[in-house]
This record gives structure tokens, C-alpha cells and sequence, in this order.
């Protein structure tokens, strides 16, 4: 109740609101937000940065093997869902999962892959800089997104810039 009171009585003092998504914009409208003061405007992706690298290439700069491997990019939180991926190998014994990022759920997801027995095919890449992304997107075979929420998720993007197809939930 409050977040939404706060929602509105910021929404009432601006001049205009933007969403990300249609989603987005509409979730807004149902708080209760003028719809003449809602407008979308679609996250952009740099597309000099973000462009397909020969797989090998890519692969070779980060030092993988040429093994069929699933990447998860995102915080390490609970809402992203990389425990989902990890729990996904056990049904894709011949692929590997490298997942990006940080964030508190670390030490449960590599619980989890231990308790998995997945340690040979799980690889955590820690927090990696932007500019770096694009060999990750390159290298991997598909993006994963298993996340339970997401508004218009800029991973995604990035990831069929570089010409690496994706699997979302869709949320």
C-alpha cells in the first residue's frame, strides 16, 4: 500500500511518466496514473558494441572449450532465476552453464551446483564490465533468462545484437 500511495503521488506531480514495456506502462496505468501521462520508450542497445564475434573467436578470448554452453547475465539474485539454469543441466547432460554477475544468492547457487553435482559444468564469472559482454553473448551457444520478473531486460537485447538466440520466461 505504500509503495503504490508513493507511486501515485509522484505520478501526480510529474509532468509525464515512461515505461520501458507496454507491460510496464500498463502495470502503471492500473495503479491508477493518468494514461495521458504515460508514455513507452524502448531500452536501445549500443549496436557498434554489441555485435556477433565468430563463436570460436570469442570462445578462444575467454578461454572455453568448444562444448555446447548456456549463459545467464544478470545480478545473483532470487528473482533472476539462475538456480533455474542450474537446475536446467540436469535435463542437458552435454551443455555447460557460465553465469554473469553478483550479487547475495552466490554462495546458495554454488551450494546448489555442489548439491547438483554440477561443479564440472557450472562456471561463475563473477561481475564482468560492459564493454566485455559482447565475447560472453559470442561465446555462448544461448542466452538464458529464467527470471520470475523483468520489465524490458537490456540482456536480452545485447544478446540477439550479437547474434546469440535467447530463452525467457515470459514475464
Amino acid at each position: 500500500a505504500i509503495p503504490g500511495n508513493m507511486i501515485r503521488w509522484a505520478a501526480d506531480k510529474a509532468s509525464a511518466s515512461i515505461g520501458v514495456s507496454v507491460a510496464l506502462t500498463g502495470a502503471t496505468a492500473r495503479l491508477g496514473l493518468a494514461e495521458s501521462k504515460l508514455m513507452t520508450m524502448r531500452n536501445g542497445v549500443d549496436l557498434m558494441h554489441f555485435r556477433p564475434i565468430p563463436q570460436r573467436m570469442a570462445r578462444a578470448s575467454l578461454g572455453w572449450a568448444q562444448t555446447p554452453t548456456l549463459v545467464s547475465v544478470g545480478n545473483l539474485v532470487e528473482n533472476k532465476g539462475h538456480h533455474i539454469a542450474i537446475e536446467a543441466l540436469i535435463r542437458l547432460p552435454s551443455f555447460r552453464l557460465v553465469i554473469v554477475g553478483e550479487g547475495p544468492e552466490r554462495g546458495s547457487l554454488e551450494s546448489l551446483t555442489n548439491r547438483l553435482a554440477l561443479n564440472s559444468r557450472v562456471a561463475f564469472a563473477g561481475q564482468i564490465a560492459q564493454k566485455d559482454l559482447s565475447d560472453y553473448y559470442s561465446a555462448a551457444d544461448i542466452l538464458v533468462l529464467p527470471s520470475s520478473r523483468e520489465g524490458w531486460p537490456n540482456v536480452l537485447l545485447e544478446s540477439m545484437a550479437c547474434g546469440t538466440p535467447v530463452v525467457a520466461t515470459d514475464v
